[in-house]
């Protein structure tokens, strides 16, 4: 996997084990200006061990950079782990491969949160995306990522040859990713270069409801407005407790589909101009901390007011 090659990689120029780094330790050391010695601005155990110790950020948040030792972190919760995206197991060790946050859910459950720019499809991610062409069968999607994915025209609960939906370029459509480069490749190399697939089928045992009564899951996304955030802010969009969105709910009625490809779709009762609040409330909110989420959108809610007259739009 990817993981495992940049650790292979990082733990290769750093040494690789303890008797290379030795080796590097008798070398001489590099002299400056009046003969003194400078230090290595990458010590090659310090890439084997980890890094040394890791740095601490605000509210007690650890920091990582690829090439970190987490092992003694994430094992002091539990002993058989779910590593998730930014972490990569080498034996008996764990290394972070991204730069961010080292992140923790109960019980065992451990990933690495950082600002990533690209969105890399992996399976079973929720995304939205937009249909730009149809070929054979199936519907070319971009989903903003590396290629555009592939989007069976039976890919839809209840869908046949004769009954099937036919969604036009520029259409929105919500739907998961049932396969991927990153995680087929390992096992089908042959497959590593083939294009994400999509699918609008719930999966596993989940509800499935026929694509024509518009209750499922995925499919189309019809009306509303549709928009991109960082993918930092779509995850925490995800999070049952967030702050921006119980603040929206409390003044306004609206329903959102959010992406793990950092795109997101609004619609709201009160219009396009409360659709507009929510999208600008919730693009600032990631540049301010939780406790100011509920004054972003009280304040966005005042300028929509004071510009169009109305009072608590979509919330009767």
């Amino acid at each position: 996997m990817e993981d495992d090659m940049l650790v292979d990689e990082l733990l290769a120029e750093g040494g690789g084990d303890g008797a290379d780094a030795q080796q590097q330790d008798r070398r001489p050391a590099a002299k400056g200006k009046g003969g003194q010695k400078q230090a290595s601005r990458r010590p090659a155990e310090d890439l084997a061990r980890g890094m040394g110790a890791l740095k601490v950020g605000p509210q007690g948040a650890i920091v990582v950079l690829p090439g970190d030792r987490v092992t003694e972190h994430v094992t002091a919760a539990a002993l058989k782990l779910t590593l998730g995206t930014g972490l990569a197991q080498r034996g008996d060790d764990v290394f972070a491969t991204r730069a961010g946050t080292l992140r923790h859910a109960p019980p065992r459950t451990w990933w690495v949160e950082g600002n990533q720019r690209r969105y890399i499809p992996k399976c079973e991610d929720h995304v939205l995306g937009i249909i730009e062409d149809r070929s054979g069968d199936y519907y070319r999607v971009n989903i903003f990522g590396p290629s555009a994915a592939l989007l069976p025209l039976l890919a839809f609960d209840g869908a046949t040859r004769r009954n099937k939906p036919n969604l036009k370029p520029g259409a929105i459509v919500y739907c998961r990713v049932a396969s991927a480069n990153n995680a087929s490749a390992p096992r089908f190399p042959e497959h590593c270069d083939m294009e994400p697939e999509l699918s609008c089928e719930a999966a596993g045992h989940a509800l499935k409801k026929d694509w024509m009564t518009r209750q499922g899951t995925f499919g189309e996304l019809m009306g509303g407005m549709y928009a991109r955030c960082s993918l930092m802010q779509a995850r925490r969009l995800m999070q049952p407790d967030c702050a921006v969105l119980s603040a929206l709910g409390a003044e306004l009625a609206f329903e959102i589909a959010i992406g793990e490809n950092g795109a997101f779709w609004v619609n709201s009762a009160g219009g396009a101009p409360a659709t507009t609040v929510i999208i600008n409330a919730i693009r600032n909110a990631e540049h301010h901390p939780v406790e100011q989420h509920a004054l972003i959108v009280r304040a966005n809610l005042a300028t929509m007011r004071a510009k169009f007259g109305s009072g608590r739009q979509g919330s009767e």
